[in-house]
């Protein structure tokens, strides 16, 4: 007589229930803990990982602008002091080249950014989006002092104005917020983002986020 598969199935997810129903609290807690990281893989590669790659291009794209025009303005300040040593029509020739090319590094630099969020908007931003995702709770937000990246007296300056987030709540309410904060119009830049879980299924998740502009100013808000 051929072997009914029910019943085989059946048969094999008591014995498996079984085992599972002997194993302590802290067994169980880690084999389910297993369970829902191989079935969230996959979607966490195939939905956050290439937003990221995104982002890191881009981010690789302003840094390369940003280390064009402060070595550029370097050459210029070397052009100035020759001139004032050596007034000669080849150096002022020279200055005005350089002049020109931070004009176009400047105008680059503009158009890479024009997407970004205003450093003043960015802890509304984040905290309007929080409202928007359920599942969380902030548990901290911190502003830092903005950092000096290009910063000239002709020319446009540029800081870097970051802020780090702390939320708790479980991977699925992350991944929501996170997919939020990626199709918004105005863009972050991603620093870092580190998710533990403490206590399952709740994790925490810090997330540093920043802007450029030509604002020294500090956030407040």
């Amino acid at each position: 007589m051929a072997k009914n598969p029910l019943t085989d199935l059946k048969a094999k997810y008591k014995e498996i229930s079984l085992k599972f129903s002997k194993q302590s609290r802290r067994e169980q807690i880690m084999i389910i803990v297993a369970i829902v990281v191989v079935a969230v893989f996959p979607l966490y590669m195939n939905l956050v990982d290439p937003a990221i790659n995104k982002i890191k291009k881009v981010k690789a794209e302003q840094n390369t602008i940003i280390e064009e025009t402060s070595n550029t303005q370097l050459e210029l300040n070397n052009i100035l002091v020759q001139l004032q040593e050596d007034p000669a029509e080849a150096l002022r020739k020279e200055k005005e080249e350089i002049q020109i090319k931070i004009k176009n590094l400047d105008e680059d630099l503009t158009s890479q950014t024009v997407d970004l969020i205003p450093a003043y908007e960015m802890p509304g931003m984040l905290k309007d989006v929080l409202a928007n995702t359920s599942g969380l709770t902030l548990l901290s937000m911190k502003n830092e002092t903005p950092k000096v990246l290009i910063e000239q007296e002709n020319g446009v300056s540029l800081y870097r104005h970051g802020t780090t987030i702390v939320l708790q709540g479980s991977y699925l309410s992350v991944l929501s917020y996170l997919q939020l904060l990626e199709n918004l119009n105005k863009k972050f830049i991603w620093g870092t983002l580190n998710y533990e879980v403490k206590e399952y299924p709740k994790g925490v998740v810090q997330i540093h986020v920043y802007t450029l502009s030509s604002n020294k100013d500090f956030i407040r808000g």
